[in-house]
């Protein structure tokens, strides 16, 4: 039950992270598909740990050249899992809060659902339920911050 509220409080929060229309749960704004917000944290992580691009690349066994692309937004995030891990090593955020955020963002900027939530059959079958009671209702904004926020603390 813990883990399902843990993911229902995910689901919650990309659908506010996106702002997806509650007319439409299914319509994500193509600027938002394109942020760049991955790569901005991931360069100002690692300037706040003071490593070179190539510094941070060479701990995380990547191409400079990639690391530099996805943190200009050039290239989106890594899907392999290994290389997230290794990225979210190199700047010390492995165990950390961020470390579920930002797989979360690398999985939604590359126009996946988080392979935790598609793995677990009684989650997704009650996604449809949810994004469809959401937009039948026709919440303004205030509406669904209350329920994210309802989510969060249950």
């Amino acid at each position: 039950m813990f883990v399902n509220v843990r993911r229902a409080k995910r689901c919650a929060m990309l659908y506010r992270l996106y702002n997806i229309d509650a007319r439409d749960p299914l319509s994500v704004p193509l600027e938002k598909c394109m942020s760049n917000e991955f790569g901005e944290l991931v360069k100002a992580r690692r300037a706040e740990l003071r490593l070179t691009l190539r510094e941070c690349a060479m701990r995380a066994r990547i191409d400079p050249g990639n690391l530099s692309r996805i943190e200009r937004g050039r290239s989106a995030p890594p899907q392999d899992d290994a290389v997230l891990y290794r990225m979210l090593d190199a700047l010390q955020w492995l165990d950390s809060d961020k470390t579920q955020h930002l797989r979360d963002m690398s999985a939604t900027q590359n126009g996946r659902i988080p392979i935790d939530i598609l793995a677990d059959e009684k989650v997704m079958s009650a996604m449809p339920i949810l994004l469809r009671t959401v937009a039948n209702k026709q919440l303004d904004a205030s509406q669904v911050d209350k329920l994210v926020e309802m989510i969060k603390n249950t």
